[in-house]
């Protein structure tokens, strides 16, 4: 039984990307179906051979616990889709909080670390193979590898965007921004490869989160580099992510793009291709559209106003206009209300707070995993995708363990 537990917690990390690629339903996918199966077989291992390991939980998870009793309260009172209450309780109660413990009981940091950059590495290969293929070839491998229903994006109407196993070039540039970080903390720190591999490995990562054209994922990165170069310059001396390493990253960074640039075209028109992006990040062009972003902010504000205690009911904005809000925080105020939203805010602050105070030699990496993740919810909804989660579950191994 332990040597099954154990298999699933490495796999469900290994796959967390996987969230359409061969999924069974869009619920069902292959990182949810492994979830399930590790989840009720942990419990059967709770109930009648082990104990929940209480190191795991914190204070600022009492907050989770207080949304999910609120979220109940809401969908009883204002209705609602009862399949947002089910996907809430899988995600944070079990998905989080409840395998919390069997991480700590089960498994170490280094593995987990180490399972999580051979998945990084591997989305990141097959990104690129991806891209090239479609770029160059007008080959869509996914479609090849019979991934299921196979949709495509365009930059620029000319350039194929990235969705390795996952569901939208969005969902993908959330979960390198998440969890690639560990991967590069791995590679430099623990990997025992020459400097010439682990530059490539790291150039090889960068490349697969370019290819996204997520300018979400791009902000989001950027933001959490700043925060980075904040907290070492005003607090920490010691810590081990120094603005040196900071500054290389960034160029990396920078010539990750010139690199793909060069390969996307000949012509020297760089503004042309970066414009799209600056436009998103600063909302210039969005303003007149229906569906952007921040018209739909708008259109659940307003809402708000209505319903600021409980909201309208969890799954209420999508069964009232079909899409909601495309942003995690407005989604819960309007769904679920102002004190739904209190107790993220109050888990994610207070879970921030502990990563930056934690004695773990790794924290600037998480820091930078939690704080560009973070940040990333408030331009999509996907809350479920495990990314963020398996980051705070590698981060109460390694916190407990230091």
């Amino acid at each position: 039984m332990n040597n099954i537990i154990i298999i699933l917690l490495y796999t469900y990390v290994f796959f967390a990307s996987w969230t359409e690629a061969y999924k069974f339903t869009d619920i069902l996918t292959i990182a949810s179906s492994i979830l399930s199966t590790l989840i009720i077989i942990y419990i059967y291992d709770i109930v009648f051979y082990g104990k929940i390991y209480r190191k795991a939980f914190k204070f600022e998870d009492i907050f989770l616990f207080i949304f999910m009793i609120i979220t109940i309260i809401s969908f009883l009172i204002k209705g609602g889709n009862i399949n947002y209450i089910m996907i809430y309780f899988m995600t944070i109660i079990l998905g989080y909080l409840l395998l919390k413990s069997a991480y700590l009981k089960y498994t170490d940091v280094l593995t987990l670390l180490k399972i999580n950059t051979l998945a990084v590495i591997f989305v990141s290969i097959f990104v690129i193979v991806e891209f090239i293929l479609n770029t160059k070839f007008n080959i869509n491998i996914r479609e090849v590898l019979l991934f299921g229903n196979i949709e495509e994006a365009l930059y620029l109407s000319k350039f194929y965007r990235s969705y390795g196993f996952s569901t939208e070039p969005t969902n993908l540039a959330y979960y390198m921004n998440a969890l690639a970080p560990l991967a590069i903390c791995y590679i430099l720190k623990y990997s025992k490869l020459k400097k010439i591999n682990k530059l490539i490995l790291i150039l090889i990562i960068l490349l697969a989160g370019i290819t996204t054209f997520s300018a979400a994922g791009f902000g989001c990165l950027l933001i959490s580099l700043i925060v980075l170069l904040f907290i070492n310059m005003i607090k920490d001396k010691k810590v081990k992510l120094t603005i040196k390493s900071i500054l290389f990253i960034t160029f990396i960074i920078i010539l990750s793009i010139l690199m793909i640039y060069v390969f996307m075209s000949t012509e020297i028109d760089l503004i042309k291709y970066i414009d799209p992006i600056l436009n998103k990040l600063s909302l210039v062009g969005q303003i007149n559209s229906d569906g952007s972003r921040i018209n739909l902010w708008y259109r659940d504000l307003k809402e708000v106003q209505y319903n600021i205690l409980l909201g309208s009911g969890p799954g209420s904005t999508s069964i009232k206009y079909g899409v909601s809000s495309v942003n995690w925080y407005l989604n819960v105020l309007s769904e679920e209300g102002i004190l739904a939203l209190i107790c993220i805010i109050m888990f994610m602050y207070l879970t921030f707070t502990r990563i930056l105070k934690s004695k773990s030699t790794n924290k600037n990496y998480f820091l930078m995993g939690f704080v560009s993740s973070a940040i990333y919810l408030f331009t999509f909804t996907a809350f479920y995708d495990p990314a963020i989660w398996i980051l705070l579950i590698i981060f109460t191994v390694d916190d407990v363990g230091a």
